[in-house]
């Protein structure tokens, strides 16, 4: 697809049709790395970035997040550690940025610098899953590495050029008609090998890039005649694939699952759950599913693509009464990976529950984050297990 029309048009100066471009490069960026077209991706991110940082967005740091990571897929471990630097600057605690910044360095082979990393991400989430393990796989190639001998320096000798010595000449023979008549058929030899021509071995004279077969050769071969094809043996050859039972090449096919996803969102993505160490229950619910949801079977390999933003609205007491409720919004939106960008809003009592929204709501690994998490896994595998192809 061509994205010059947000490529290569002019930023506008108005910042309502900045907003609108910015969207719309968001929208183009998260698709391109879904269908892993990673050229596009990267350019459109960083057009993304563009406009972002000149309307100074509050969520820039996103951008040069998801930059990282299509960059590590082209191997652009160097430009992906600048984007997860950039990134952490604008959100010190990005768990992405660290994980990413940790991949960059064992990708350029910085492993001391990678544990060093990962150490620090873990300070700040400590425990997580995926820092864990990229801490482990940098300290056994950093092992690896100290394990291996250094190679050995080069000596002056190597560096000395070697004089080859010219052939010598034959000896001369006794006999000068022996010599002359041997002479006489080693030039009749070379003329004849000059003009394109050689001797098979039964002396035939043929060209000097003929190629004779012999009996291991031929075994091998076998016997490449054409034969015919029968209807019963066309039968018999049908492919099976993983498309529909017309579909016996495989070719691609997409079945349209947004509005499924959306009510299974709806269905599944709601309850509560008491606050721990506090004597409060924290009730959550969606207030909205946006997006798209796709099944596509391509060469025999079915596939489940969602590009959906899930808007739910949480609340708690802040009273005895329960009459007064510190309320605000949790937003999911699909980052292209398989995984969510998260964004937190307050918007009752803020001052009343200050304690609880920054322990229990705001973060990655909040407790309403690992609820609703809980929840998504459930309409993923859900989602997963449909197969319209069968």
């Amino acid at each position: 697809m061509n994205h010059d029309d947000i490529l290569c048009t002019s930023i506008p100066s108005e910042e309502g049709k900045r907003r609108d471009l910015l969207e719309i490069a968001k929208q183009r960026a998260k698709g391109t790395f879904q269908m892993r077209d990673l050229h596009n991706a990267e350019k459109l991110y960083a057009r993304c970035i563009e406009v972002a940082n000149l309307l100074n967005e509050p969520d820039r740091h996103l951008l040069y997040s998801n930059r990282a990571a299509v960059r590590l897929l082209k191997s652009k471990h160097q430009l992906a550690l600048d984007d997860c630097e950039a990134c952490m600057d604008l959100d010190a605690a990005f768990i992405k940025a660290h994980f990413r910044k940790c991949q960059a360095l064992v990708g350029l082979e910085r492993f001391e610098d990678a544990i060093s990393a990962a150490k620090t991400a873990l300070e700040i989430h400590p425990g997580n899953k995926d820092l864990v393990d990229i801490q482990g796989t940098a300290e056994k190639k950093w092992e690896a590495q100290k394990a291996k001998p250094d190679p050995e320096k080069p000596t002056f000798d190597d560096y000395r050029p070697v004089r080859v010595e010219p052939a010598s000449k034959a000896a001369k023979g006794g006999d000068g008609s022996a010599e002359g008549a041997t002479s006489s058929t080693d030039s009749a030899t070379k003329a004849d090998e000059m003009r394109g021509y050689k001797k098979t071995a039964d002396g035939r004279t043929t060209s000097y890039f003929h190629t004779e077969l012999d009996e291991n050769a031929k075994k091998l071969i076998g016997d490449c005649k054409p034969k015919q094809i029968s209807a019963d043996a066309q039968l018999g050859n049908k492919t099976t694939s993983a498309g529909s039972a017309w579909n016996q090449a495989g070719t691609f096919e997409e079945r349209d699952y947004t509005k499924w996803f959306s009510e299974e969102v709806r269905k599944e993505v709601k309850g509560k759950f008491q606050v721990p160490d506090e004597a409060k229950t924290l009730s959550f619910s969606v207030t909205d599913v946006s997006g798209s949801a796709q099944i596509t079977s391509s060469r025999g390999k079915v596939r489940y693509i969602h590009d959906s933003t899930i808007e739910l609205k949480w609340k708690f007491p802040v009273n005895e009464d329960h009459t007064e409720y510190c309320k605000g919004t949790i937003t999911f939106e699909s980052d292209g990976a398989g995984d969510y960008d998260i964004n937190y809003a307050c918007t009752e009592k803020q001052h009343m529950g200050r304690g609880v929204v920054d322990k229990h709501v705001k973060g990655d690994a909040s407790t309403l984050v690992k609820h609703i998490r809980e929840k998504l896994q459930v309409v993923e595998g859900n989602f997963k297990a449909l197969n319209p192809f069968k």
